[in-house]
């Protein structure tokens, strides 16, 4: 069971009450999210960061991940509620307009004071991502065992490309100014998110506040992550994160540094 809304533009949105997980996010019948291999590695969730603190530091806990959340509607929004793990129970907050726009917003319960961030991750097919490149930088990688990804920057874009064919993960954890997506091509789809700018001082330990993760060319994760904070009890922390599916026209170059895709994406920003 879940909650499905559907846009006047051809858009689609599934939650899964399993995990509260986004199952499809599509335009006229084309999901912009993976939901191949096993459940943990579909659609769309919330962790919380760093995962260095988790125990253990794999799998995720299920309360937040598998686990059956409660929910209701209000207004036009659906609101799921998990139960707790880790010190913090999530509560997502979900809806979506007429054309499209998804509005999430996250929120982290505590029953006393713990440190985490709130951390969205959402699973792709392989495709071109890219960021806006913030000025605090962070190149630490989290898995001693991946790649760290490279980024090429042109027109205010940073561009992320993985190479096809590897055997291994790659990774990237960095700053951005509050926007990032990924784009398939030809003629595919643009998946944007835009997310609050936090500064490095906010990181979580280890982190940046975006990462980008490649697994083995099976599909890709694109994760805001938001601010670390203490949480004290019974005060809830939220994090908002937008979500925009635009159709892409066959004069867009879906490559690295194009800049038709630069002008799309310039267009869909404040």
């Amino acid at each position: 069971m879940g909650v499905t809304f559907t846009g006047t533009m051809g858009h689609r949105l599934v939650i899964d009450a399993r995990g509260g997980r986004i199952l499809e996010y599509s335009l006229s019948g084309e999901n912009a999210l993976s939901v191949t291999g096993q459940f943990v590695q579909q659609g769309s969730t919330l962790w919380v960061a760093p995962q260095s603190s988790w125990t253990p530091t794999w799998p995720p806990p299920v309360a937040h991940d598998e686990a059956p959340y409660s929910y209701v509607i209000e207004g036009t929004d659906a609101v799921f509620t998990g139960t707790p793990a880790l010190g913090v129970a999530i509560t997502k907050r979900i809806g979506m307009t007429d054309g499209g726009i998804v509005s999430l917003q996250y929120s982290l319960i505590a029953s006393a004071p713990v440190a985490w961030a709130p951390w969205e991750v959402s699973r792709m097919a392989p495709s071109l991502c890219f960021f806006g490149p913030g000025t605090e930088t962070n190149t630490y990688v989290y898995n001693p065992s991946s790649t760290p990804l490279q980024p090429v920057q042109s027109d205010g874009i940073a561009w992320v490309t993985f190479a096809p064919g590897t055997t291994g993960f790659q990774e990237l954890l960095t700053d951005s100014v509050g926007w990032a997506g990924c784009a398939t091509g030809p003629s595919g789809l643009l998946l944007l998110k835009q997310f609050p700018n936090i500064s490095a001082n906010a990181f979580a330990p280890g982190n940046g506040d975006l990462k980008l993760w490649w697994d083995n060319g099976n599909f890709i994760e694109l994760e805001p992550i938001g601010p670390y904070s203490q949480i004290q009890a019974n005060q809830p922390v939220t994090y908002d994160v937008t979500w925009s599916l635009t159709r892409l026209g066959a004069d867009v170059a879906v490559t690295s540094q194009s800049p038709s895709l630069a002008a799309v994406i310039t267009s869909l920003l404040p």
